[in-house]
């Protein structure tokens, strides 16, 4: 076996036993050629994997790498002893090639290593994702709640999460709504979780933060909710040894599979990608639900009809504090209640208004100048705008009979 790699092609190039031009220009050309043939076949192999999978991106970069590696010292090596014998040969004695060549040689081989050396840091940090549980990625947790109707998802999207989640889902069949609270992960995961949302028709919701990779999962619901004082946040896409432009091109394809299912604009995508990794952008609710990034200016999941209703109940308990309050000769508050997204304020009044109120347009004026009233005030405005309804409930203080009830629920009077 030694003696075959002695005496054959690869051997005898790296002894420099062939001619300079041969060394030079030949078994330049056929470096390149076989690093580049290595390397289509290699990324043709990696594209055609139907998900993300760190250990063959590791793996077939690692034999990229070693091959790049290789070939490049053993060209380096072998030509330039072919051009120190060439220069030992006295009928060369007075030639400068070989000494030409070992200068072209040394920038050449300048070049080559700050490309093997960026490249060896990339391949390190893929060995590390693989087989180090990408410690840059924050663990994650999946939980089911909402009386196994929403599956949560907190903490890093990264290897594992995809298989995980959809092991739950299948032993949870009720669940209809993907709760997520991540500060995002691995573009490769992100699309592959946004793909097995689609496949089983979930729909999605924050109620506290989903930034960077997450915003692709969010994009995948079928309903997309963002629940109170909740945020997407949008920047570039980062990889570990990559600046900002090498790694925009990772998410033009996911890109184009959002704007296409949900009717998102370019120009707000992109927007997204061009925010600085180091900052993030916040778009509004307004902002969110024009570019269809949300199907709903209110948030209808479960999780976040409950985290009004604890929000509400908050409230109420605050204002029972102060209660029985007076407001006038005729009508006093004595007390809230809170049903679900619903806050209904309860009000004793006089025999005398209660006699008034059974006059149509009496209470019609009533519902006008309360409403009027609620609309005027932003903080209930916008309570409103998020789902939340006002109930205001009359009844007679000796009897406690009904007079009135109405609710109001947007201010389009």
């Amino acid at each position: 076996m030694y003696n075959f790699i002695k005496y054959s092609f690869i051997g005898k190039h790296w002894r420099g036993d062939y001619s300079l031009p041969f060394s030079y220009w030949l078994i330049s050309l056929f470096t390149n050629i076989t690093v580049i043939i290595t390397s289509v076949l290699i990324v043709g192999y990696i594209e055609a994997q139907p998900s993300f999978n760190p250990y063959i991106l590791a793996l077939c970069n690692l034999l990229l790498f070693s091959t790049l590696l290789s070939l490049t010292l053993w060209h380096l090596v072998g030509t330039w002893r072919s051009a120190t014998f060439y220069s030992l040969k006295p009928e060369n004695k007075k030639s400068y090639w070989g000494g030409i060549t070992k200068f072209f040689l040394a920038f050449s081989a300048l070049k080559s290593a700050i490309v093997i050396f960026t490249y060896g840091s990339t391949v390190i940090v893929l060995m590390q994702i693989a087989f180090g549980n990408d410690a840059n990625i924050p663990n994650y947790r999946i939980t089911i709640t909402e009386a196994g109707t929403e599956l949560k998802i907190e903490g890093g999207l990264k290897y594992g999460i995809v298989k995980d989640v959809e092991t739950l889902l299948k032993s949870a069949p009720d669940v209809k709504t993907v709760n997520l609270e991540s500060v995002g992960g691995r573009i490769g995961v992100a699309e592959d979780l946004y793909e097995l949302l689609i496949r089983n028709n979930l729909n999605t919701v924050t109620n506290d933060f989903c930034l960077s990779a997450c915003t692709i999962v969010f994009a995948a619901g079928n309903e997309r909710w963002l629940g109170v004082g909740a945020r997407l946040g949008f920047h570039a896409a980062k990889f570990e040894t990559m600046n900002e432009n090498e790694t925009r091109w990772q998410k033009i394809n996911i890109n184009n599979k959002i704007a296409a299912k949900n009717g998102t604009s370019k120009n707000f995508l992109n927007k997204g990608d061009n925010t600085p990794n180091k900052d993030i952008w916040y778009p509004t609710r307004s902002e969110l639900f024009a570019e269809k990034y949300l199907t709903s200016f209110a948030p209808k999941a479960n999780s976040s009809i409950s985290l009004i209703e604890q929000n509400l109940n908050q409230t109420a308990q605050e204002i029972k504090k102060t209660t029985p309050i007076k407001l006038n000769d005729n009508i006093t508050l004595t007390d809230v209640k809170v049903y679900k997204t619903k806050l209904v304020y309860f009000y004793d009044i006089t025999d005398k208004l209660n006699e008034v109120f059974k006059i149509k347009s009496i209470q019609s004026d009533q519902i006008k100048e309360v409403t009027s009233s609620v609309c005027n005030i932003d903080s209930m405005k916008n309570d409103m705008m998020l789902g939340i309804t006002y109930g205001y409930y009359y009844k007679e203080s000796t009897s406690q009979m009904k007079s009135l009830y109405f609710e109001v629920k947007n201010c389009n009077l």
